[in-house]
This record gives structure tokens, sequence and C-alpha cells, in this order.
């Protein structure tokens, strides 16, 4: 009866092709990404929502401000940085 090596070494395993698969080093390729990147994306698609989400609230405050200086009172104002 043959005995069956239960490892190889690494010489057997090229022969063997079990290697050949594999990179140099035998582990996976490294990610290029960056994670910053990818975050600064997200942030900027957030804000872009935000922005939009914010803009129909300024046109109603401006139409409530307009209605009230046709009836004679006074509500709330934006100031000059939050008019844009």
């Amino acid at each position: 009866m043959a005995s069956i090596p239960l490892t190889l070494s690494s010489d057997d395993a090229v022969e063997a092709g079990i290697l050949g698969a594999l990179p140099p080093n035998g582990r996976c390729p490294v990610s290029k990404r960056n994670p910053r990147e990818d975050e600064d994306q997200m942030l900027r698609r957030e804000n872009v929502r935000l922005s939009a989400q914010l803009q129909p609230a300024k046109i109603i405050i401006d139409v409530h401000n307009k209605v009230a200086d046709l009836l004679g009172r006074t509500l709330l104002t934006l100031g000059p940085e939050e008019k844009s």
C-alpha cells in the first residue's frame, strides 16, 4: 500500500500546479480604493440631497414673509447667509 503525503512542499505544490493560480505572495490583491474618497462622495451626495430638500422650505418662508408684509405683520426674516 502506497502512502499519500498529507502535506506538500512548495516545490511539490508548484509541480502539481496548485500554486500556479495564486498571486506571487499568496494573497489577494490589495484594494486601491481610498475610503476617504468614498466617504467624501457619500457626503457630497447627501449635501446635494439636503440642499434640494431645503429649497422648498426657503420658498415657503419667503412667501409667508411676503403675506405677512401685505397684512402688516412682521414674521421671521432670513439673514444674508441663510438666503442663498
